[in-house]
């Protein structure tokens, strides 16, 4: 049986409790996601040439990670947006792009930053991209394709 933390008339399993009090920006557990990250990349690739498959990874944009959050209304807490899934990103993606300049994984696409110089909306709500922005990584997908 499962132990459970009831809080808030809210059960919360052990991992969302690991979860919530974990350091979002401790870099020791940022280095291990990123590693388990690669980690996995590798035996899919390994998998995907067993079945002569090709395989691109992308990295793709997120609200908390070089996009100016106040063209962003979604991402506001008064708005009941839980913070908890992307506040890794916010720290864990600059990380990731050291790691990926200094050794640049093959089959690997870095589209993360394209909303950097983006002045507008770009979300529909808190995790997905408008028309507009999904064209926007699409065209970063097929360049890095070609």
């Amino acid at each position: 049986v499962r132990r459970m933390l009831v809080r808030n008339g809210h059960r919360k399993s052990p991992s969302e409790i690991k979860l919530q009090s974990t350091k979002f920006d401790d870099p020791v557990a940022l280095q291990k996601a990123i590693d388990r990250y690669l980690t996995n990349k590798r035996l899919i690739e390994a998998e995907a040439r067993e079945y002569s498959i090709r395989t691109l990874f992308v990295w793709q944009p997120t609200p908390f990670y070089e996009y100016d959050s106040k063209y962003d209304p979604f991402i506001k807490p008064e708005y009941g947006f839980n913070f908890t899934g992307f506040t890794y990103t916010k720290y864990g993606y600059p990380l990731m792009r050291d790691t990926v300049e200094r050794t640049p994984p093959d089959n690997f696409l870095w589209c993360a930053d394209l909303q950097k110089e983006m002045h507008e909306l770009v979300y529909v709500d808190e995790y997905h991209y408008s028309p507009k922005m999904t064209e926007i990584v699409a065209g970063c997908i097929v360049d890095g394709v070609k």
